[in-house]
């Protein structure tokens, strides 16, 4: 998820042991990372935690300013600053969490987001964000948990009902995960890994001819997505629509060879088909082995 910026005023709550900025020098900081200007904002925000060390606004930009540029450690430490100066901004302790997280270091990422959690329970990304983040440490009953928070306060919370949809896929509640991922589509109609994933749930639960037509709506909205490709081969296969299949899988394999599972489902079908020579050299090829996977759900951070 993208870091969040609200509160700009002086007024919130910020402590300050020193003179503050002006609002002519907040307001200039702010433009610019308000236009994704990220090198000046990184220049002004910088002159103003070395002329006022104690404005936490200026450590909460550069903390933001780091992470989309990848530089996390200097991110971590910049959002230590911003929740060291404010701690009751519950934006600062879910920016240190986003950090946290893209680290690795779940545990730490885990208490930040329930502090932020404990200012604001009705911050919906910090309830998603945790979701990853529980997911992450395989916790699934308490990431399904976040994900259904999350939904409950944004009833329109895209992502949070298809990362819900995938974890109840997992656990077997098919129906609900097909709910989740319809769901998901009708907050957000171009949402490609959405539709991926209800094909996923469609094919689980028997309905190919509806799993075939989620695939192409995925390759509709995004066509160099390979997984799409091989998945709707599995699809055609089951259906006795062998050419097609053959096709998409040799599609999804020209846009990313490195998919082991679809080549070999692709030898498979060849062998199936009485090509065995060439079958049986793509499976050499691509596994050493006959695999007929399914590609995992997509989980979107």
């Amino acid at each position: 998820m993208g870091v969040s910026i609200q509160k700009f005023s002086n007024k919130s709550g910020i402590a300050y042991n020193q003179a503050h900025p002006s609002e002519l020098e907040v307001s200039e900081v702010l433009t610019q990372f308000r236009k994704g200007s990220f090198e000046p904002t990184e220049l002004l925000a910088k002159a103003l935690t070395q002329k006022y060390p104690n404005h936490q606004l200026a450590w909460k930009i550069l903390g933001i300013v780091f992470k989309r540029a990848g530089r996390l450690e200097e991110s971590l430490s910049a959002n230590k600053k911003a929740v060291y100066l404010a701690p009751h901004d519950f934006e600062a302790h879910c920016n240190l969490a986003n950090t946290l997280k893209d680290l690795g270091k779940l545990t730490e990422a885990e208490s930040s987001y329930k502090a932020a959690l404990a200012l604001n329970k009705d911050f919906a990304q910090a309830h998603y964000n945790l979701g990853i983040t529980l997911q992450a440490l395989g916790r699934p009953k308490d990431a399904i948990t976040s994900y259904r928070n999350a939904i409950v306060i944004d009833a329109g919370y895209a992502k949070a009902h298809n990362n819900l949809g995938i974890l109840l896929q997992k656990t077997g509640s098919l129906e609900e995960a097909e709910s989740s991922y319809r769901n998901a589509i009708r907050f957000a109609p171009d949402y490609a890994e959405a539709y991926f994933n209800l094909g996923n749930a469609l094919s689980d639960l028997c309905r190919p001819q509806q799993a075939e037509s989620s695939y192409k709506k995925v390759i509709d909205l995004r066509p160099a997505f390979a997984e799409a490709y091989g998945n709707l081969g599995n699809v055609l296969k089951q259906l006795g629509r062998y050419d097609e299949a053959k096709s998409n899988y040799e599609k999804a394999v020209s846009i990313r060879p490195e998919l082991q599972g679809i080549s070999a489902n692709l030898g498979r079908l060849l062998m199936e088909q009485n090509q065995h020579e060439a079958g049986l050299k793509i499976i050499r090829q691509a596994c050493g082995s006959i695999c007929f996977d399914m590609v995992n759900g997509l989980s979107i951070s």
